[in-house]
């Protein structure tokens, strides 16, 4: 107890510290303007928006504005793209997407007039990072398939390795695993040409991980046989958690080799167990720590080792409920549903899948949800509660309902954006035809000014000749 208690006490110190440091900064700069003039001054309100991400949200989003309007007035394009920019992440940060990427498409913009290409990228880039951050998976590929191909123009051989990257995970959201695969062999490509052998073990990483959920489970395993070494080796710690854990799962679902998956899940057990790890990497491993955990009570459940399958569960729901996981609140909670009901403990199950079925309409995890309430059904049924049975039915009918509507939106949504694929395609067609075109006349152009130029030049010599015969 003493012990969570200096826990609970250093987190609150913590983050009473980095509020502080924030304001500290926010007074400093605040200090500053009183004294600055032009464009310092801009620059400074330009900082302020940063500054104030973690005390005041809005006063940041005044100080852009201002920053923005001043730089407009006074005609600094530079400036102006800086203030839009922020503005632009600010927005992304606190999920309104919608200005976020009316701010960096401006931001695109002013940098290009900027003369300021790197900056550009950068804004573009991050208008496709937000879109993937927020699961709009369509406009995401759209997005980067844009950044493609500035990338490509510039020669940029790190970010079109990054993007395929990216686009890799898309395809792999989409469902699109052969789409995927390639992304990722394209990725490698442009690693291999920076020689980053770091990079270059992430990214076969990542292809074994795809070959195991395209069902490609032989490709996959002599992947993670290479590849698990090799991130020892470079101490990427949480990829390895993350491939001892793919790894065991292979051996969980596709071998049925219970004894060999728990061999790997341990293995990523103990990765999270190391020294000489920093908060920062316990922090990133700790919601696929969760998820290694519910495998292994998963194997448990199955072996009917329902202690040691009941302790892994809860470990794995207390883990993923102190870092708000709440995909990983739904499959441990559903491990104890389904290890409740085992032991005909009906009411206990229904007790954990009834809350975390609100959980998941909380977080907008339908999907999960859908699951959990097709649990409670079952267990209702058992316990013979018909009242509440047909009221559960009713619900996951209105679930139901739900999901087809957000399928018929998406494929709205997949529409539209093909429409606008096409039309620019479409654009893109006319402009290269006038491209042609122009080309056509400038050649004729160039054509006649030739023949007028050479017949200029024998009318020259002609009068020469004649002036000297007329001599003669």
């Amino acid at each position: 107890m003493k012990r969570l208690l200096l826990i609970l006490s250093f987190c609150i110190l913590s983050i009473w510290s980095l509020a502080q440091d924030d304001t500290r900064v926010v007074d400093s700069l605040e200090k500053a303007l009183a004294s600055q003039q032009g464009n310092e001054k801009i620059q400074t309100m330009i900082q302020m928006v940063w500054a104030f991400y973690d005390v005041s949200f809005d006063d940041g989003i005044a100080w852009g504005e201002q920053a923005m309007r001043l730089a407009h007035e006074s005609n600094e394009k530079e400036l102006e793209a800086q203030a839009t920019y922020a503005l632009g992440m600010q927005y992304g940060y606190h999920n309104d997407l919608d200005l976020c990427q009316d701010y960096l498409k401006i931001a695109y913009d002013l940098y290009e007039e900027a003369g300021n290409g790197a900056k550009a990228f950068d804004a573009l880039w991050n208008q496709a990072y937000f879109e993937l951050l927020l699961g709009n998976m369509d406009s995401a590929r759209i997005a980067y398939n844009e950044v493609l191909s500035l990338a490509e123009r510039r020669h940029d051989t790190l970010a079109c390795a990054q993007t395929f990257g990216n686009l890799a995970v898309i395809h792999y959201q989409l469902n699109d695993f052969n789409a995927s695969i390639e992304a990722i062999k394209l990725s490698r490509k442009f690693y291999e040409q920076l020689n980053d052998s770091a990079k270059i073990v992430q990214t076969d990483f990542n292809l074994a991980t795809v070959y195991g959920e395209n069902g490609m489970v032989e490709e996959a395993r002599k992947l993670y046989i290479l590849v698990i070494p090799q991130l020892k080796k470079f101490e990427s710690y949480d990829v390895l958690l993350l491939a001892y854990k793919n790894y065991g799962l292979l051996f969980e679902r596709d071998f049925v080799n219970y004894d060999s998956a728990c061999y790997y899940f341990d293995k990523a057990l103990e990765v999270t167990a190391l020294e000489g790890l920093s908060r920062q990497d316990r922090q990133t491993m700790a919601n696929s720590k969760a998820d290694v955990l519910t495998e292994l009570g998963n194997v448990a459940l199955d072996r009917k080792e329902y202690d040691k399958a009941k302790n892994y569960y809860e470990e794995a729901l207390g883990l993923a409920a102190g870092n708000h996981y709440h995909f990983g609140q739904m499959q441990a909670a559903i491990g104890l549903g389904q290890l409740y009901a085992q032991q005909g403990q009906a009411n206990k199950s229904l007790q954990y899948l009834d809350i975390y079925a609100e959980e998941a309409a909380s977080s907008g995890i339908t999907m999960m949800e859908h699951a959990v309430r097709k649990s409670l059904i079952l267990n209702y049924a058992r316990l013979g509660r018909f009242d509440d049975l047909e009221k559960k039915l009713d619900e996951l009918d209105e679930h139901r309902a739900a999901l087809s509507r957000e399928n018929a939106d998406l494929y709205e949504q997949n529409a539209e954006l093909e429409k606008e694929v096409q039309g620019l395609l479409s654009q893109n067609a006319q402009i290269q035809a006038l491209q042609s075109q122009r080309d056509h006349y400038r050649l004729a152009f160039f054509g006649l000014l030739a023949i007028a130029l050479f017949v200029l030049v024998l009318f020259v010599a002609y009068k020469i000749v004649r002036k000297k015969r007329a001599k003669v």
